[in-house]
């Protein structure tokens, strides 16, 4: 309805697929990091809300893409997680455990 008529339902189905991993990545944010807790009184409070639990969110899903290829793979961790990560910290101290 909103897409170029030449576009395939190929594409379509795609970039509909894409809309669960944004509901997911937005239902985390609530549950979590506390992204439906804020009263809106001024739009910089908000700002700065929205800004801050959308980093935090960041900054989790980047740890957790550096932890868990570390933690399901048999391969050595210190291959897989860049050095100063915190898989390979976990992986010099023996910290790692199936």
């Amino acid at each position: 309805m909103f897409a170029k008529s030449d576009t395939t339902l190929e594409t379509m189905a795609q970039i509909a697929g894409q809309r669960w991993r944004i509901e997911e990545c937005f239902k985390f944010a609530k549950d979590s990091l506390g992204l439906g807790e804020y009263e809106v009184r001024s739009w910089h409070g908000w700002h700065r809300h929205i800004t801050l639990v959308l980093t935090a969110q960041t900054f989790l899903t980047v740890l957790r893409h550096q932890t868990e290829p570390a933690i399901y793979s048999s391969t050595p961790p210190l291959t897989i997680a860049p050095t100063g990560s915190l898989a390979a910290f976990k992986a010099a101290r023996g910290l790692l455990s199936d």
